[in-house]
């Protein structure tokens, strides 16, 4: 249930600072919208989300000072997405075009198995990266990528915990829309610090 304890946590943050998490999240969305300022603007996310996770206080000029801080390592961390999704996908569909084997199947099984846990080290990645002494991209994916291997059940559930979260989000008034982002910044940073009080404990 610790990964359903870190959604809960994440939905007590957004009631607390309730008009602070609706400002962020929208500013994040017009920066995707924008694009170009889209990927500091989630990093600077994840920076607010993991100030309210630690129970410190946080305003928007926290947010807009992570944008600014964080403008680099937010491409770099884009761009590595960016590659490992189009190379897994694009195999994923080269693989579907072939006549149907048991290897196409069983292969095309494996890059879906890939993409959801690239997808899960993601959530991990980003709020480690204000876990570690010397934030670095390359030692945060490789500790999100620990994390997953070590605490797959915990994983497993917790991007369940996510997705039906933010599914009955989107069914009440949209709320997903207003709050996601924020949401899964806050769920995600409340699960590597679950994660890492059982591993020191």
């Amino acid at each position: 249930m610790a990964s359903f304890q870190a959604v809960r946590l994440a939905v007590i943050d957004l009631w607390n600072d309730l008009w602070m998490t609706l400002v962020c999240n929208v500013v994040w969305l017009l920066a995707m919208l924008l694009v170009i300022p889209g990927p500091p603007a989630t990093v600077a996310l994840f920076y607010y989300a993991n100030c309210l996770a630690h129970g410190e206080s946080a305003d928007l000029s926290d947010f807009w000072g992570a944008f600014r801080r964080y403008w680099k390592v937010g491409w770099v961390w884009a761009i590595v997405n960016i590659l490992v999704f189009f190379f897994l996908i694009g195999d994923y569909w080269l693989i579907g075009r072939e006549n149907r084997t048991y290897l196409s199947s069983f292969l095309q099984v494996f890059y879906i198995m890939v993409i959801i846990g690239w997808s899960l080290t993601q959530l991990y990645t980003l709020p480690f990266l204000f876990e570690q002494n010397h934030p670095t991209l390359l030692q945060a994916l490789r500790n999100g990528a620990l994390m997953l291997s070590k605490n797959f059940g915990f994983s497993i559930g917790f991007g369940v915990g996510l997705l039906l979260a933010l599914g009955a989000g989107t069914l009440f008034f949209l709320l997903s829309a207003a709050f996601g982002g924020m949401f899964v910044a806050l769920a995600s940073n409340h699960a590597v610090i679950n994660r890492l009080a059982v591993t020191k404990g």
